[in-house]
């Protein structure tokens, strides 16, 4: 859901950078609207630190602390300086950031900018199926990587400037969310006009959800309802009170138990992640392989078409001349 709230944003006057990563087809094909340095300096840090964007792992301790974690810092202060400081509001997003945020803020920070946080709540079963369809995780694994990016993300913005918005709300009534975010964050957004208007409802579509689950479908099943119900249901309430302390209260249990539950099964994870990340790199080197095959056969076929299309110049060409020389025989006979 965060795409739908950052394009919005961009609309009224957020800077994103002209460095975006582009839409992709059958995934994001509106956009992501991702910073491209943002987006490739969290993934080097995350296989720095031997993680990935799905790994559902606790970060490894201490990590802020690492050479990779220095590097990063110094990258990002970098970027943001030479693409954000002439402009007066602007912004990034890249869901990795969820559980990077330590080692961002200070660098934010550094910039001299005002920082305020908008996070997107959305049912945790549409992200689980979305991540199923798209990159074949488990719904399990889903879930957990749900509650790892909300948990952090709540955790290192706690008592800061921020709000939540709901992803459901903003597919049904986008102008009502930005009404919330710019009272609670004071945001200095352009007036909604009807050209903006007009760009907004035309991206904003109910075709960008693809799944759409009831809260009787979490609430039902007691497991579900321990941690992802409950966690789901402090951030609705934080929604109205982004600071309220049962919900607090609610997230911190959980991420105590999350945390217990993985200093058994972490490990077991992580056993596998070695061969996992050599699988990706395979299957990527493969995806690379067969575009490069597709645009080789699409460079021949487009040789021979132009081949063709020569010859056949060439044919048309000699036919003209072949009925000049008939007409001049004609008139040689006749005379």
């Amino acid at each position: 859901g965060t795409s739908a709230l950052t394009r919005v944003c961009n609309i009224l006057g957020v800077e994103l950078g002209d460095n975006l990563l582009p839409p992709v087809k059958g995934n994001n094909e509106t956009g992501f609207w991702e910073h491209f340095d943002t987006v490739a300096t969290n993934e080097e840090l995350l296989n720095a630190i031997g993680m990935s964007w799905d790994d559902p792992r606790a970060q490894p301790e201490r990590w802020t602390e690492t050479a990779a974690a220095n590097a990063s810092r110094e990258k990002i202060l970098t970027f943001l300086k030479r693409d954000f400081s002439t402009a007066p509001l602007w912004g990034i997003k890249d869901p990795r950031m969820c559980r990077l945020m330590p080692l961002w803020d200070p660098v934010i920070e550094q910039t001299g900018a005002e920082s305020a946080y908008i996070m997107v709540l959305r049912h945790p079963l549409e992200v689980a199926r979305s991540l199923y369809q798209r990159d074949c995780l488990s719904t399990g694994r889903g879930l957990v990587l749900w509650l790892r990016h909300v948990l952090e993300a709540e955790r290192a913005t706690r008592g800061k400037r921020r709000t939540f918005v709901s992803h459901d709300l903003l597919m049904r009534d986008w102008r009502r969310v930005i009404d919330g975010v710019v009272e609670q964050l004071g945001l200095p957004f352009h007036e909604i006009n009807d050209m903006s208007r007009a760009k907004i409802e035309n991206f904003i579509s109910p075709s960008l959800r693809h799944f759409s689950f009831h809260d009787t479908e979490l609430y039902d099943s007691a497991t579900l309802a321990r941690w992802t119900g409950r966690v789901f249901a402090a951030c609705r309430a934080l929604e109205h009170n982004p600071q309220d302390p049962k919900s607090l209260a609610d997230m911190d249990m959980v991420a105590r138990e999350l945390d217990q539950a993985g200093s058994y099964f972490d490990d077991i994870v992580g056993e596998g992640a070695p061969r996992e990340r050599k699988l990706r790199e395979e299957i990527a080197d493969l995806h690379r392989k067969v575009s490069e095959r597709e645009n080789w056969v699409n460079t021949t076929v487009a040789d021979q078409d132009a081949r063709i299309e020569a010859l056949t110049q060439t044919v048309s060409d000699r036919e003209d001349q072949i009925n000049t020389l008939n007409t001049t025989v004609a008139d040689q006979d006749a005379r």
